[in-house]
């Protein structure tokens, strides 16, 4: 049965510097071409400081800034259509309080207009600072099921909500397993969608040890002290820092980062298509600092046959598929992101790398399992999943309608 989705949200989905954001695009565009009619009304806020305004959000992706009515700017996108907010602040603009309310009042305003006019199957909410909150009330208030899409530890949201939602989509069993523990749900596994099209390399010329999206919290200073290490012990190795929430410029500012301490590091602006990235990436290193929910940057690399070091934290060891090298971050690190690892501390990571940098055949080794991983999160899996799940929260609500009129 074709349904008709509404995702709600204050983060625009255009947004290539946040991930959640690309897997949401990637798993609503599969929706669309299976038949379903998916929209989305976001305000184009961006992430942290970076703050794209809508015009970069839609050049990256070819889409054409379109006329502007009552603020508001339909947009099409390969089957999904966006609904974006054109006055919507910015997140670097976010230090004007007044602007921002309006904007989330507005916000709000527009989602209950399309809800009255639209009368979706089905609201997808997203963690919005408490604006989910009221998307799912304004829904319930129209008689239409929601259902709250948890992506991260840390943007946990009341109880109150969790048990008035219809059904809890999570992207692991790490998180799976919280939420049940926590308020007594058991959630629906949707894994984060991997689009081959985006980030499978034809040609590879392998040579960087690459870190992706380097913010604190993602272990960029592991990564320094690694690079660091390796100008003596392992010459050869070459880092690439792809940027994402933060610039290199960022990093000079908040870190007094100096280029010119790290001969061997290099670093790539953001990327729509990560593809770029792992054409040149030899290693892929994933050591987070705190509890990610999954690893999607894990999965894509080894779609590209590329050699994964991974921190043993959260859901990320399920992303290794058993094919990633596990390794510990240091528990201080944990809870001050902002700490520099010592050398003692990172010893297990170089010695982990120094085979893949060095030993063509051990590379080769690494990169046939990577690529025996396959692709647990490919675009037809997750929505199929997500099919299933809707046809099975929908049949429940019906179950208990019909329940309750024989009670009557």
């Amino acid at each position: 049965m074709a349904l008709s989705i509404l995702f709600a949200t204050p983060w625009c989905l255009l947004d290539t510097t946040n991930g959640a954001a690309i897997r949401m695009r990637a798993l609503l565009q599969q929706l669309s071409l299976n038949g379903h009619r998916c929209e989305v009304v976001s305000a184009p806020m961006g992430t942290w400081a970076l703050g794209p305004s809508l015009k970069e959000l839609l050049a990256r992706h070819s889409l054409p800034l379109g006329p502007a009515r009552a603020g508001w700017m339909k947009v099409a996108d390969a089957g999904l259509v966006h609904h974006l907010s054109t006055r919507a602040p910015r997140m670097a603009d976010a230090a004007d309080v007044q602007a921002v309310t309006r904007s989330q009042a507005d916000f709000v305003r527009h989602v209950d207009a399309y809800l009255k006019s639209e009368q979706p199957d089905v609201v997808f909410t997203w963690a919005g600072g408490g604006l989910e909150e009221l998307v799912g009330a304004a829904a319930h208030l129209r008689g239409i099921p929601f259902v709250h899409n948890l992506v991260t530890t840390t943007q946990m949201p009341r109880p109150e909500f969790v048990h008035a939602a219809d059904g809890i989509f999570v992207l692991s069993r790490f998180l799976a397993d919280i939420v049940e523990q926590r308020w007594g749900r058991r959630p629906f596994i949707i894994r984060p969608v991997v689009n081959p099209e985006r980030c499978v390399a034809q040609r590879h010329a392998p040579k960087f040890v690459t870190l992706m999206n380097p913010v604190p919290e993602k272990g960029f200073t592991l990564l320094l002290r690694l690079a660091e290490q390796a100008l003596v012990k392992l010459p050869t190795a070459r880092f690439l820092c792809v940027e994402g929430r933060w610039t290199r410029a960022m990093a000079e500012k908040n870190f007094g980062f100096d280029a010119a301490a790290f001969p061997n590091l290099s670093w790539m602006e953001n990327r729509v298509h990560v593809r770029e990235i792992f054409a040149k990436t030899r290693v892929l290193l994933f050591p987070s600092f705190w509890q990610e929910v999954y690893g999607m940057g894990v999965a894509e690399a080894h779609l590209n046959g590329v050699p994964t070091l991974v921190s043993r934290r959260g859901g990320i060891p399920e992303a290794g598929a058993g094919v990633s090298r596990l390794l510990p971050v240091p528990p201080r690190c944990m809870l001050n992101h902002a700490l520099v690892p010592t050398a003692r501390e990172v010893r297990p990571w170089l010695d982990a790398l120094a085979p893949l940098v060095t030993s063509d055949t051990h590379w080769r080794r690494a990169s046939r399992r990577a690529l025996g991983a396959g692709n647990p999160c490919s675009a037809a899996l997750g929505a199929q999943r997500v099919e299933e799940a809707l046809g099975e929260m929908l049949d429940g609500i019906a179950a208990r309608k019909r329940r309750r009129r024989g009670a009557a």
